[in-house]
């Protein structure tokens, strides 16, 4: 669990960024402005694979950006050996993962937003958990998703002021889940690339963030209201200016050479 003293101001979330560093700097720059002025940092998912520059950084880069910026991952089906090697560095949470008898993560987390107790769930639908290799996978298993949510909810809903889902499972899985846990206040969709509004339920609402980094989710509480705005970002810009991730310029200017360059000639 988080440390319980810690209030914070508001939430931002991303979701599907892939491993899009060179187009990912004012999304990145963004993110640490964010964590500099108090907000908690989630990441739904798939922050890392899915782009040649992992390929190029081996997730290395990504791995120290994550570690550094968010608070809470939930695991994706990309990036699931990433999401193994911050075990430990980055708080991880997933309802329905299991390594025999045990959850392979923590269950939820609960945090403080202003004077408001929030809980923080994850989840991976089946076809995402089967899409992640199987030498990754190995002994793993996977618990029916909306029993899970339905079992963890239930835990928890009588000591907090507001539920959110965080679900790397795509947006037919969400809507059905979010029309059935009525619980649930707020659910951050990953996983399938739809447009970032997705679905409102009378006070409730289903939300995610462009993918590539091409937006970022901000949630607020005020007044007893919860309000969710996404943002966009600048795809354009190529170099780190702030002096945290300045040192990560060298990497995108050795990829960029090494995967322009021209190796050939079609016939």
């Amino acid at each position: 669990m988080m440390n319980p003293n810690i209030v914070y101001k508001q939430i931002i979330f991303t979701n599907d960024f892939h491993s899009n560093l060179p187009h990912g700097v004012d999304f990145i720059e963004n993110l640490y402005k964010y964590k500099n002025s108090g907000a908690m940092l989630i990441d739904i998912g798939d922050f890392t694979e899915g782009n040649s520059f992992y390929e190029f950084s081996k997730g290395l880069v990504e791995r120290e950006i994550a570690s550094s910026l968010f608070d809470i991952l939930i695991p994706g089906n990309h990036g699931f050996n990433d999401i193994l090697k911050l075990l430990g560095k980055v708080r991880i949470t997933n309802c329905n993962i299991f390594n025999e008898d045990k959850l392979c993560f923590s269950e939820y987390e609960i945090i403080n937003i202003n004077s408001y107790k929030v809980a923080i769930i994850g989840v991976m639908s089946q076809e995402a958990f089967l899409s992640i290799p199987l030498q990754l996978r190995g002994n793993l298993s996977l618990k029916d998703p909306l029993e899970s949510v339905v079992e963890t909810v239930s835990k928890i809903r009588q000591d907090v002021d507001f539920v959110i889902l965080g679900s790397h499972s795509g947006v037919e899985f969400d809507k059905a889940t979010f029309v059935q846990i009525k619980e649930i206040d707020i659910l951050l969709s990953s996983h399938c690339h739809t447009p970032g509004n997705i679905f409102d339920y009378k006070t409730r609402v289903i939300r995610k963030a462009d993918e590539e980094g091409r937006s970022i989710g901000e949630i607020s509480f005020n007044d007893d209201e919860l309000r969710v705005n996404i943002h966009t970002t600048d795809i354009s810009k190529k170099n780190f200016k702030d002096k945290r991730f300045v040192r990560f310029n060298k990497f995108i200017k050795k990829y960029s050479l090494e995967y322009s360059r021209k190796i050939g000639n079609l016939p």
